[in-house]
């Protein structure tokens, strides 16, 4: 379980998640592994909540993931601030917009091209007004981030290139790159086998709202619509994949986050060639079950789960330390032993922090959020005395 290089300096990092988890997971990879370059493969077929309404309003792939993580690996406080602000309200105008894009554009970093921001920020308000008149909430839920991302998408052509550009706005160190997995819309499908006949469940926030009792039974594709075939994944994220070191898998929902990241067709092929090379496919494992859509997951079946979609991992690491009440934890009794050919590795992972969307009353899913974290400088630790070579 040996990579060739001794230290993080040079190594070549890719990362598959988006959410909470991958965004969480990505800022700790940045901060623990600062001489390395980190890629960010980021899932974007969400079809819930903001981004699925701009989704079906302005097309294109899905936002959301993308743009919490271009805010979590900011570099720049005062443009964190403005992307982190919170989701608009039932009876915000474009007036708000306008004001947000002010503020950005003061705060954008000497020798970013002003006036094709200005240009493409003139684009966001546009967004805003389509928003408001072709859908009953208007602008209520949305989050200024990602309302800015698609307009920048509008403006570049792809997902890619407006990552791209949105990344350097917020000054994402140089060493990181944020890619899509693919830059065609898809939807994310389930297909469950729990009861008996398979029942096909189309999008994922419905995905989300699905209980699914026998997860060995499920299985997870994408498509860009009904009968219509697989997307691509883009070159970029299939390229940084044969370059890489290490690649690392979550944390995150296996059903719609981190299968999805990696189904869009070409990276499966490129992270196998890859691990068939000798690198390291490294898993980190949720810390709970989730509740609504698995709660009778088990660390076996995460584990299986991805292997059966992608490849099985060379290890997963899984926290042994004490949950809340009615948490139930992702674990083994061991803290070292093998889910067939993956070696599982338990130590204390949780870290707990607020998390401010929690109270965000124009937040659908507010409640569901979590203060309980990966603490992602264990993991690092694991990494280094674990995958890379002492």
């Amino acid at each position: 379980m040996n990579t060739p290089i001794a230290t993080g300096e040079g190594l070549n990092i890719v990362l598959f998640g988006g959410g909470g988890g991958g965004s969480v997971m990505a800022k700790g990879l940045q901060e623990s592994f600062p001489d390395a370059s980190l890629s960010v493969i980021v899932p974007t077929g969400d079809h819930g909540g903001s981004t699925g309404i701009i989704r079906d309003v302005l097309g294109g792939p899905a936002v959301g993931d993308p743009s919490k993580i271009i805010a979590e690996l900011s570099g720049s406080e005062p443009v964190k601030s403005i992307l982190e602000t919170p989701r608009f309200a039932q009876d915000s105008t474009t007036d708000e917009i306008k004001k947000l894009n002010d503020a950005l554009l003061e705060a954008l970093l000497i020798g970013v091209n002003v006036n094709r921001a200005v240009a493409i920020l003139d684009g966001a308000v546009e967004v805003g007004r389509e928003l408001i008149e072709k859908h009953p909430k208007g602008l209520q839920g949305h989050t200024y981030r990602n309302i800015a991302l698609t307009a920048i998408r509008l403006y570049m052509g792809d997902l890619y290139s407006a990552m791209d550009e949105m990344g350097r706005w917020a000054e994402v160190p140089s060493n990181v790159s944020l890619l899509p997995a693919t830059n065609e819309r898809h939807d994310v499908v389930l297909l469950d086998g729990s009861n008996g006949d398979p029942v096909e469940i189309r999008g994922e926030g419905k995905i989300d709202d699905y209980l699914v009792r026998h997860v060995d039974k499920a299985r997870i594709s994408l498509d860009m619509g009904p009968g219509m075939p697989e997307p691509n994944a883009t070159k970029e994220a299939q390229q940084v994949i044969l370059q890489a070191d290490l690649a690392v898998i979550g944390p995150g929902s296996p059903l719609t986050s981190l299968v999805p990241s990696m189904l869009p067709t070409g990276i499966i092929r490129a992270l196998r060639a890859r691990q068939n090379h000798g690198m390291p496919v490294v898993s980190i494992a949720n810390l709970c079950a989730e509740p609504q859509a698995t709660p009778e997951l088990t660390l076996p079946q995460f584990v299986r789960f991805i292997g059966a979609h992608v490849t099985m991992p060379n290890i997963v690491f899984f926290n042994t330390a004490p949950l809340p009440a009615g948490k139930i934890p992702l674990t083994l009794e061991e803290d070292r032993a093998y889910i067939g050919i993956t070696l599982a590795v338990g130590a204390p992972l949780v870290s707990m922090r607020p998390n401010h969307d929690k109270a965000d009353p124009n937040d659908a899913i507010a409640m569901l959020r979590t203060d309980m974290f990966h603490d992602t400088g264990a993991i690092a630790r694991l990494i280094r005395s674990e995958v890379l070579v002492a």
